[in-house]
């Protein structure tokens, strides 16, 4: 996000490339949707007790 507003505050991003319905139609959009969809499922469902691997409270 910090480099989006750095490269918008730089004039680099034009803003009427960026309206929602020409953003949909880049493959790149759809793939980071896709992963980070994969990821947050992934890290929902897999159970992982952080604290145990990283000695929390004692042992």
């Amino acid at each position: 996000m910090g480099i989006y507003l750095w490269k918008l505050a730089d004039g680099e991003i034009n803003t009427r490339e960026l309206e929602p319905e020409k953003l949909l139609r880049r493959g790149s959009i759809w793939l980071a949707i896709v992963i980070l969809s994969l990821l947050t499922t992934a890290l929902i469902l897999i159970p992982i007790d952080l604290a145990e691997k990283l000695h929390f409270f004692g042992q």
